[in-house]
């Protein structure tokens, strides 16, 4: 019985450690830059398919935490969310190691690309990362989901670097 309440609670000290070793990033809305509102739908579905994989290695700040900052930003100048200079100042703020965004178009039954940018707050330098999936739009959600978890596990190396 001694041995197995040893057991819980090492296991429970070793969560609690590596819960505050993890890196704390923030990951914001990604933009749509497909002139059509129906692939609207695809900023949330990669913002929650990003999220779920970078919180089993990450700290992922909740979007509470930071949506009034967003939303002060975007009054004052709707483009300059997407850009490094304030994803600087929003890791700087909230104390993240890094801060990922994204943007995406979609070619009628051509193809879809889709742009992730790892902004390391540390190390003051900005990776881009790129990809495009040749799909009908019979196969987006399949090239969405393709294109997403690829750029994510490189942002994922980039940020552990």
């Amino acid at each position: 019985m001694k041995k197995a309440i040893l057991i819980i609670s090492l296991f429970f000290a070793f969560s609690l450690i590596n819960a505050a070793v993890k890196k704390k990033i923030i990951i914001l809305e990604f933009q749509n830059l497909t002139p059509y509102n129906s692939y609207e739908y695809l900023a949330s579905y990669f913002f929650d398919l990003s999220g779920s994989i970078f919180s089993p290695i990450f700290n992922v700040i909740p979007k509470s935490t930071y949506e009034d900052l967003i939303k002060q930003i975007k009054a004052n100048s709707p483009n300059s969310l997407y850009s490094e200079k304030i994803a600087m100042q929003l890791g700087r703020i909230l104390r993240a190691e890094a801060v990922i965004m994204g943007k995406y178009f979609y070619s009628e039954d051509t193809a879809i690309y889709l742009e992730i940018m790892v902004v390391k707050i540390s190390a003051g330098n900005t990776v881009i990362l790129k990809e495009n999936y040749q799909c009908k739009s019979t196969d987006l959600t399949r090239g969405a989901n393709y294109i997403c978890i690829k750029l994510c596990e490189n942002a994922i190396r980039e940020i552990q670097r």
